[in-house]
């Protein structure tokens, strides 16, 4: 009985792999899982995975890191803008 254990392990191993992987990246356990399904791995195989690392408890979920917005720095605006020409004055007083 050991042996089919085993066996089970080695066949799910990959896949153990790739979600180990990727809750290390911060995805879910359960979003990899249904991933993992819908892209055609047998229900069986990827719960026997799931199954395997919650038993060993080989990987934790992460927990959200809070990340602050960066500051605003303002920008000096010392553009020192020419003065308008006399024409300049004259069209902007007709506007």
């Amino acid at each position: 009985m050991e042996n089919k254990n085993l066996r089970s392990v080695d066949q799910t191993k990959p896949l153990i792999e790739y979600i180990e992987k990727n809750v290390k990246k911060g995805y879910k356990l359960e979003d990899l899982k249904w991933a993992l399904i819908s892209q055609g791995y047998s229900r069986t195989a990827v719960q026997k995975a799931v199954d395997y690392i919650q038993k060993n408890k080989k990987t934790e979920e992460p927990r959200p890191v809070k990340v602050e917005a960066p500051k605003e720095e303002s920008i000096p605006m010392n553009i020192e803008m020419p003065e308008p020409s006399l024409w300049e004055k004259f069209k902007g007083f007709f506007s």
